[in-house]
């Protein structure tokens, strides 16, 4: 699965949640930025700014993003943003509070074996 098969409400999930990814160091670092523009080039840039306006008006508390993820149905879905949530973890660093986001996301959506970031 690609970031363009993402139907509308994982896509909005996807970037909930990289938000949260991003929010966690209270930081946006260029290696950050610069994967943000790798998603939306493979999500393709008017979805991607829909969806990044959907989040402006979503909740950006923790445990609503943690609701609306837990709406996440498709396996393969849950394994691509989980992927992509790693791979923007990786880009400065793993801090304490993503690992944690990484975490409870793996066990949420049963991906437990693969939590090992």
């Amino acid at each position: 699965m690609d970031l363009h098969e993402l139907n509308d409400q994982e896509g909005l999930i996807l970037i909930r949640l990289l938000k949260a990814m991003i929010r966690a160091d209270n930081q946006l670092s260029s290696q950050e930025g610069a994967e943000m523009k790798r998603v939306a080039i493979a999500m393709g840039p008017q979805k991607f700014v829909e969806f990044i306006e959907q989040a402006r008006k979503a909740s950006s508390r923790l445990a609503d993003v943690k609701a609306a993820a837990m709406e996440v149905q498709r396996p393969a879905a849950r394994q691509l943003i989980y992927s992509m949530m790693i791979e923007m973890a990786k880009q400065d660093g793993m801090d304490p509070k993503e690992a944690e986001l990484l975490d409870w996301l793996a066990q949420t959506w049963d991906l437990a074996a693969q939590s090992q970031v």
